[in-house]
């Protein structure tokens, strides 16, 4: 008997048939999102008590002219009531009809005597009808006119005369009141009328036919919301927002187009506003604080919802062509960065305007403008803000099981507190011909390194490029803010590779989109923002709140140098003259002042006071003779001076 070799495994699955593929399927909410969603309700509560409110006032004021309206309209409303009244009475509208019975009849008398009695029975009846109910109400209206005042005859006059002016109105079809909104004509977001702007975009490729909807057109907060599958790429969509907004008729400001690359490369959402997001204030403007190291509001998205990014832990980089907004967001991030007490802040604005002047009073430093000696403080600041990057990493070497920067060890540490380094304009600094590499590669330093112990970067340019933007730079930054940009390249260089391709154009932001633009880094998705604005007068109030926070913090006001001594600590017991004791600090802030120019050009003793309690040292009531006279003033004695292992902004 022959025996059966045995069938290889491999063999078994070829012969097997293929699993039906399944598709992929997307859940939809079993709830409308009006129901789960606090945005969407408060949304269409918000926009229907408003029209409510406005259409009350709106008609309120016209009540007068809606009532001479009504006293045109009634004289006329009476007389139709009038010849109404007789019309059914006497039957006026039947007796054509009667009159044709007749003359048919004339032949057949008990026909004819049939139609005449049934004609007086029926006006018997209608006379009835409409004789007792007036009598009924004649009567009431007498008695009601002896036993009321005279207030009540006006309003019965004043209903008597609308109810007549009314009945007209309708009859005639004459409007009484005004409409309180005129109707823009932009038809619903719907699959015909979506289908159809789509085929007129002049997209190549793009028929009307091949469109897909995969899901139905919802409401999201004030917006409606269309998922599209499109036969071509979105971004090509994406690239013809203009001419799919004429299509809609719709504003441009009310309709924003996003990529869905999760789903894949052809899945388009469209949002269509109701109105265009106004500019919202800042909630920070008036009162409150802020904690770097919690999400901080920064803006609103195209839905007008409330966006708020954690500055701590990442550095930054925004690009937009001149008038975009920029220095705006960045002066946005500088102001959250002040209303942290701990944070210091170090501001290089390259182009020397005054975007910044408001924050000068609390930076430790502030540089605005491509002087030489600008740049020479430039250089003196990135190294300083280099060798303390270096003395925070040492710190953290000296804490088991830390490897960060916390919110915790902050505030619980000095010479651990947040720093932000903000570069406006960077291609300036970066361009120069003499120190331009060295500043780009220090700044590169910082952001490769200083994330974790704390110092965070914010880099801008209006021409984003390896030059401003070099690539150890934008390689190492973790959020991106891209407003309006000119061409793929720029986008690429601020968003991130192929972010054009994939169809985050900031291209398509027009002059009137000042302020928005693709916010990249802090959530799954990029998303369009709308950033807060803060106006320079309003920054100097903040700024005024900031420093009245930061009276009773410690920290330090000025970098030191390190190319010459190290610590401030060190300058001093370089300086100190060894025949004298004491000193006050003015003494001490004028010699380093003198010494040092560049590092301590604006110390002040106030300033020098902080630096040398930041460092342990004491800071008391010094007592000094001079002119003949005892003087008690802050300062310290020079027993008390040493040079512990320092921190330096």
């Amino acid at each position: 008997m022959a025996i059966a070799e045995p069938i290889a495994r491999e063999s078994l699955a070829a012969a097997a048939p293929a699993a039906p593929s399944a598709p992929r399927r997307i859940h939809r909410p079993v709830l409308p999102k009006v129901l789960t969603d606090a945005a969407t309700a408060t949304a269409g509560a918000r926009w229907a008590s408003s029209y409510a409110a406005h259409a009350a006032a709106f008609h309120l004021v016209r009540v007068p002219a809606y009532g001479l309206r009504l006293v045109t309209l009634a004289p006329r409303g009476a007389w139709r009531a009038v010849r109404a009244g007789a019309v059914f009475a006497l039957d006026l509208d039947g007796r054509p009809d009667y009159v044709t019975a007749r003359r048919a009849a004339a032949n057949d008398p008990a026909r004819l005597v049939q139609l005449v009695e049934h004609r007086r029975d029926m006006l018997a009846r209608r006379r009835m009808l409409l004789g007792l109910p007036l009598v009924v109400l004649l009567v009431g209206a007498v008695v009601g006119w002896l036993m009321t005042g005279p207030a009540l005859h006006a309003a019965a006059v004043a209903a008597l005369v609308a109810l007549l002016g009314v009945a007209e109105a309708r009859a005639a079809r004459v409007p009484v009141t005004k409409h309180a909104a005129d109707v823009v004509e932009s038809p619903p977001l719907s699959f015909p009328v979506l289908r159809e702007a789509l085929a007129a975009c002049g997209v190549p490729n793009l028929r009307a036919d091949a469109v897909r909807f995969p899901e139905d057109v919802t409401r999201d907060g004030a917006a409606s919301r269309a998922a599209v599958d499109l036969p071509v790429p979105a971004a090509a969509v994406i690239a013809k927002r203009s001419q799919l907004a004429a299509a809609l008729r719709r504003p441009l400001s009310c309709l924003w187009l996003e990529p869905a690359p999760e789903v894949h490369e052809a899945r388009l959402i469209v949002w269509a506003l109701d109105r265009p997001v106004k500019p919202r204030p800042w909630p920070l403007l008036r009162s409150g604080e802020v904690n770097v190291f919690r999400p901080v509001v920064v803006g609103v998205d195209q839905l007008g919802r409330q966006v708020s990014v954690t500055l701590a832990g990442v550095h930054g980089v925004c690009g937009g062509v001149p008038g975009s907004g920029k220095s705006a967001w960045l002066r946005l991030v500088a102001l959250a960065f002040a209303l942290d007490p701990r944070a210091s802040l170090h501001i290089i604005d390259g182009k020397g305007g005054g975007d910044f002047g408001a924050l000068a009073p609390l930076c430790t430093t502030y540089v605005a403008g491509d002087e030489p000696e600008d740049l020479d403080t430039v250089a003196a600041t990135l190294r300083g803000l280099q060798a303390d990057m270096r003395r925070r990493y040492k710190i953290l070497r000296a804490m088991p099981n830390v490897v960060k920067v916390t919110d915790e060890l902050a505030t619980a540490d000095p010479r651990l507190r947040p720093v932000l380094l903000l570069v406006d304009e960077s291609q300036v600094p970066f361009e120069d011909k003499a120190r331009g590499a060295e500043l780009a590669e220090l700044t590169a330093d910082l952001v490769r390194r200083g994330r974790a112990v704390g110092v965070h970067v914010w880099v801008g340019t209006q021409r984003p490029d390896s030059v401003s933007l070099p690539t150890p730079i934008r390689s190492n930054v973790q959020l991106r803010f891209a407003l309006r940009l000119m061409d793929s390249d720029s986008t690429d260089m601020t968003l991130g590779t192929s972010s054009y391709k994939a169809g985050y154009r900031p291209t398509v932001f027009g002059r009137s989109d000042v302020g928005t633009g693709w916010l990249k880094g802090d959530s799954d998705d990029p998303q369009i923002v709308r950033a807060a604005f803060v106006s320079p007068e309003d920054a100097e109030a903040v700024v005024r709140r900031a420093l009245a926070a930061r009276e009773g913090v410690e920290r330090p006001t000025l970098p030191a140098d390190v190319e010459q001594a190290g610590s401030v600590v060190e300058h001093l017991a370089a300086l100190w003259p060894t025949t004298v004791d004491r000193l006050w600090c003015d003494d001490m802030a004028g010699m380093l002042r003198e010494a040092f120019p560049t590092t301590y050009g604006n110390l002040t003793a106030e300033s020098l006071g902080r630096l040398l309690r930041d460092h342990g040292l004491p800071v008391r009531k010094v007592n000094q003779t001079r002119d003949g006279r005892r003087y008690n003033r802050a300062g310290m004695l020079r027993a008390e001076l040493t040079t512990p292992d320092a921190v330096t902004l």
